[in-house]
Formats: C-alpha cells, structure tokens, sequence
C-alpha cells in the first residue's frame, strides 16, 4: 500500500491506485479535476475502507511512499480502470490540442452541501 501525501493531507490506497493517480494529475496540464478513490480512513470509523473525493491539480506536489499496513491491499480494479481511462483521454486532448474535462463539465457539485 501507498500513502499518498497531496494539499496538506495524506490518504493511504493500493499501490495500483496511487500510481494510476498520480499518473493521472502528471498530465492535467493544469487544469483540476474531481476523482474518487477507497482509502483507509484516517481516523476510526468502524470501515475499513472509505471512498473519498480529491480535487486534483499538477500544481501542487504529490508524494507516494510505500507503507507497512497489515490489512488487506485496497483494491479495485474499475477505480483503477476508471483512472487510466481518463489518463488516456487526457493525453489524447493534449495531443490534438483539444480542452474537454468531462468529470469537471458533469460532476454535481451541488449534492456535497
């Protein structure tokens, strides 16, 4: 598993999903993007596993460092699917200099309040 330090806060994921993650924002180009992701929660919540939404941006740093977690390693393979997905979507836009951020165009930012 990763701990994945990113805006002042830390989350722990599977590796396979930090890394889908943080291949993703390395090619945002500066723009942000909302995604979801199962992490440890950070503090006791009777779950094991909690989904959480990021707002992510290449402009701030991000730091994956391996962890010793006796627990099962978190995964989920349409998370990670769904973020290499995007990936692809993204260089494709930046190579025919296209701006289309789907999950930021169709998101709901309404039903957080």
């Amino acid at each position: 598993m990763h701990q994945v330090f990113y805006a002042g806060t830390s989350l722990v994921t599977g590796d396979e999903i930090a890394f889908a993650v943080m291949d993703l924002v390395s090619r945002l180009s500066g723009r942000p993007e909302v995604i979801e992701i199962p992490c440890r929660p950070s503090e006791v919540s009777g779950h094991d596993i909690e989904v959480v939404r990021v707002l992510v941006s290449p402009s701030a740093p991000m730091v994956a460092r391996r962890v010793n977690d006796s627990r099962p390693e978190i995964e989920d393979r349409a998370v990670v699917d769904r973020l290499r997905g995007r990936t692809d979507e993204v260089e494709s836009e930046s190579s025919s200099g296209q701006f289309v951020s789907e999950s930021a165009s169709t998101y709901d930012f309404n039903e957080w309040f």
